[in-house]
């Protein structure tokens, strides 16, 4: 199964809360550098099944766009 990238933040409390979001929404999703302690200077990639893009995306923009 081929995951994509459908979000890359610097934040690794961000990158906890989408995945939290997306969990809650039955999206499975993969965080690298998760298990990193250094995460937090790294870019951390959210990664889902391309499937369940649409309806990922969808949920990062709402979340994305109350924090502002």
């Amino acid at each position: 199964m081929e995951l994509i990238t459908v979000l890359e933040t610097s934040d690794p409390m961000e990158a906890q809360l989408i995945r939290s979001r997306l969990d809650a929404a039955g999206i499975q999703c993969v965080i690298d550098n998760e298990s990193n302690p250094l995460a937090g200077a790294m870019t951390t990639r959210i990664k889902i099944r391309q499937a369940d893009e649409d309806l990922a995306r969808e949920l990062i923009d709402e979340d994305l766009s109350e924090e502002q």
